[in-house]
């Protein structure tokens, strides 16, 4: 595994954990523990990918989006 795999893990079971712990905050059944860890494993991954480019991606306005350096 290398550095660019080893950060998306990271992230990955960072975001899982932040929505694991948010769930069970607001006391929700198992089914949304569920949805919110694996929702936030996604983010996190894509976060700590983003991270590693700098790259954003930008709302045209009319549904598509525009990549570009984060700034």
């Amino acid at each position: 595994m290398d550095a660019r795999d080893e950060r998306i893990l990271t992230g990955a079971v960072i975001g899982a954990g932040a929505g694991f712990i948010t769930a069970k905050v607001f006391d929700a059944d198992s089914d949304w523990i569920v949805l919110t860890a694996l929702t936030g494993a996604a983010i996190g991954a894509l976060v700590a990918r983003n991270t590693r480019t700098n790259e954003c991606a930008y709302n045209n306005g009319d549904g598509r989006y525009r990549v570009r350096r984060c700034g």
